[in-house]
Order: C-alpha cells, then sequence, then structure tokens
C-alpha cells in the first residue's frame, strides 16, 4: 500500500511537470497576453533572469514598457541570422547572452500617427526545461 501511494505521488509530480509540446505557441500567446494587458510583471516573467545584473534588468524593463505604448501588428519567430550577435564588449565588460539563442522573436508593430516610427522591437529567445524564454545578457566572467 505505501509503495503504491508513493509511486502515484511520484507519478503525480512528475506530471506536474511534463513539458509543453509546443513551446513556441505557449511563449507567443503569453507575450501577446502580456503586452495586450500591458502587465509588466508577466512580461518580466517571459525573460530568463539567471545572472542579470540590476542595470540589464532596468533596460529590459524600460524596453517593454516602451512597447506597452505600440500595437502590434505582428509577431513572427524567426531563425537567428548565421552572424546573430550573441557577446559583446561595452566599457571593458564583455557580456554574453545567458541562453544559447535558437529563436529571434520579431515584433512588428503598426504605424503610429504624428510619432516617430518604430517599426519592430527584437527579441532573442532561448530555451530552458522546454519553455521559452526572452534571453538578456550577462557578464562573461
Amino acid at each position: 500500500m505505501q509503495k503504491l501511494l508513493l509511486a502515484l505521488m511520484l507519478g503525480s509530480i512528475m506530471g506536474c511537470q511534463s513539458q509543453s509540446p509546443n513551446p513556441e505557441s505557449d511563449f507567443l500567446k503569453a507575450f501577446q497576453q502580456a503586452h495586450a494587458q500591458k502587465n509588466l510583471n508577466a512580461a518580466m516573467k517571459l525573460v530568463y533572469w539567471e545572472g542579470v545584473e540590476p542595470d540589464i534588468k532596468k533596460s529590459v524593463e524600460d524596453s517593454f514598457k516602451d512597447d506597452f505604448a505600440l500595437e502590434i501588428e505582428k509577431l513572427e519567430m524567426v531563425a537567428p541570422s548565421e552572424n546573430q550577435m550573441t557577446q559583446y564588449t561595452k566599457a571593458g565588460r564583455t557580456f554574453k547572452t545567458n541562453l544559447d539563442v535558437k529563436k529571434v522573436l520579431v515584433v512588428n508593430f503598426k504605424a503610429q500617427v504624428g510619432l516617430a516610427q518604430v517599426h519592430n522591437t527584437k527579441y532573442l529567445i532561448g530555451e530552458k526545461d522546454g519553455k521559452y524564454y526572452i534571453t538578456t545578457a550577462v557578464r562573461v566572467g
């Protein structure tokens, strides 16, 4: 009886951790919803934060806030280019993405009347534990 109960509990726990059959679709839906609701907390949950310094986190937050003022026309997931930059040096510090880049999310915006035109924002996308995340910069070394 105890072995059966333990097996059922383990099966239940493992079932709760199952991966989505379509992480790309799940990510796009979550992104679209966060943007439509201008929900910064939901948008920030779509970012993989391991190792990210506060100034980078603030930059990502500001980018979301800026984009919330714009209306999405179309979301596209595309393959990264062969020369996709995933590492850079700024002020003597070297940074790289905190996940390997699998895709690029291109957020195309509708034209804005009377404003400087922002046509799109691109986010590098990585995968961790069967889920897609926006990957961002972390310091190397």
